[in-house]
């Protein structure tokens, strides 16, 4: 016979040594926070505040234990709790593991009164020939693979084109791509097609420049040194109306003079 009360009360303290894990540092309201959230989310399914309140069975009224939960989400993540969380999941991951970065959208088409409200690409109407704008936010998640292969969060932002200190969209996963490679030096970044024409783009020009330097550089270095030989160190020649021009600075004296040097050499 399965006792679901046992596995409950063994899943609850799972959840809660998860919890004390990150928030070790921090003071006892941060802990009691981090501790209600995260046993919350996961017991009523659900990232709404109300829902999470129901799941805590707290003796105040269900009002107040929102405001308290949104008064500690509107002060954000503290640098400690997430160098706690970020130093558990490298111990997860294997040394050189897979990041999937992606970048979607959250739409809110009868929103008016939230802040930085933007206009985004919807992605679940928009099509190969067809794109649907509306409002909402951008949002940039980056997750690792575990060594069981289960992917763990490691940054994720919902963004605006309509915040003061917003510069683009790639700036944000350039820094969910940094932050990758700081926590674990080197890892295999995996993205959607946009990110792939960037790279594609960047291996082509580096096998452009690689050309450039390989092949073209031996050819116009040569031609640079008997260049600027001829422009500094030979005399003027004559022409047949008289005027004297330097070898060099004009480019009909140049072409006469390396006929004449050929002729001369053979």
């Amino acid at each position: 016979m399965v006792n679901f009360t046992s596995n409950t009360y063994q899943m609850k303290r799972e959840i809660l040594s998860f919890s004390n894990k990150i928030s070790k540092h921090l003071s006892k309201p941060d802990k009691k926070f981090s501790a209600d959230m995260t046993y919350g989310m996961l017991a009523a399914g659900s990232c709404l505040l109300t829902d999470v309140v129901e799941q805590l069975h707290e003796d105040i009224k269900k009002v107040n234990s929102v405001e308290r939960l949104t008064r500690h989400l509107n002060n954000g993540t503290t640098f400690t709790a997430l160098k706690s969380y970020l130093t558990a999941i490298r111990k997860w991951a294997p040394q050189e593991p897979v990041i999937h970065i992606d970048d979607s959208d959250v739409i809110k088409p009868d929103g008016y009164k939230f802040e930085a409200l933007g206009l985004v690409r919807d992605g679940s109407k928009s099509t190969a020939s067809k794109t649907v704008y509306e409002k909402g936010y951008h949002v940039t998640e980056a997750c690792v693979l575990t060594k069981n292969n289960h992917p763990v969060s490691i940054f994720s932002k919902i963004h605006s084109s309509k915040e003061k200190n917003f510069t683009s969209n790639n700036d944000v996963t350039f820094s969910a791509m940094e932050r990758g490679a700081v926590l674990f030096g080197k890892a295999t970044f995996s993205r959607r097609k946009k990110v792939h024409e960037i790279f594609s783009v960047s291996m082509h020009l580096t096998l452009w420049l690689n050309c450039v330097f390989v092949f073209l550089f031996p050819v116009l270095l040569p031609c640079l040194l008997v260049y600027s030989l001829l422009y500094f160190h030979f005399p003027e020649i004559a022409f047949e109306n008289g005027k004297h021009c330097k070898v060099g600075s004009n480019p009909t004296a140049f072409s006469l003079y390396l006929l004449l040097l050929c002729q001369h050499l053979c």
